[in-house]
């Protein structure tokens, strides 16, 4: 494989800035990902019967992902890069929300739950014997092993501290991800700034017609009746 120079760029930055090593949180990740895929409700398709068969295939695979989150996490606890306490303690209930002892409980169980007409009586026996035996031996204990070491383990040496740039190199491996996030080259700084800025022009402009308006009181009063005057609510579609 050949490298342009902004390949290698890009590369050396992920070295540098290792979210690898960061791979649960409360706000997503593989495990909760898996479950919104698995349950039939989300963007998977459980259409035919190749579809069954795909995802297990895929669920399978994704096994050995959740324990090398595992072994990420330590790399990271090694170099005192972890998720703060307070990410932590929210993502314990999220995790054993997933984990039952019963296959047949399991958010993976929605799609046997609802097999479309498309998928013959003969694959349904199938799907159903095969899906038990894959959450039952591989995805369940995949689970419990990630929440068990999240709790005795990696939450221990979770930081008391919340702020990214209190991770080593965090204020340029903040200024990385914020660049990622808003295309621009602006830096925390100056984005911060520019928000404080547009509240105030915001705030002004709801000033005008509190005035316009002739509202005597001020800006929460104002705002408090918009919610709670029917005359502002559509009273039909």
């Amino acid at each position: 494989m050949v490298f342009s120079n902004s390949n290698w760029k890009s590369l050396c930055k992920v070295q540098r800035f290792p979210d690898w090593i960061l791979p649960v949180s409360q706000t997503g990740g593989m495990p909760s990902f898996l479950a919104r895929l698995g349950s039939g409700k989300s963007l998977q398709p459980f259409r035919t019967t190749k579809d069954y068969d795909d995802w297990m295939h895929r669920l399978a695979l994704a096994v050995p992902t959740l324990d090398g989150m595992v072994a990420n996490m330590r790399v990271g606890m090694s170099k005192g890069v972890t998720q703060p306490r307070a990410v932590v303690e929210k993502v314990l209930p999220q995790l054993s929300a997933v984990i039952v002892a019963d296959p047949e409980q399991s958010i993976f169980w929605g799609p046997v739950k609802d097999f479309p007409d498309a998928v013959s009586s003969t694959d349904r026996v199938r799907i159903t014997e095969q899906m038990h035996t894959l959450v039952a031996d591989q995805v369940m204990p995949a689970y419990q092993r990630l929440r068990n070491f999240v709790r005795d383990d990696y939450l221990p040496k979770a930081r008391a501290s919340t702020a990214w740039s209190a991770l080593p190199d965090g204020k340029a491996w903040y200024a990385y991800r914020v660049r990622g996030s808003t295309t621009t080259t602006l830096s925390p700084d100056a984005i911060h700034a520019l928000g404080l800025q547009e509240v105030n022009r915001i705030l002004a402009e709801m000033e005008a017609v509190r005035r316009g308006v002739k509202f005597d009181d001020d800006l929460k009063a104002f705002f408090q009746r918009l919610q709670d005057d029917p005359r502002y609510y559509f009273s039909k579609p």
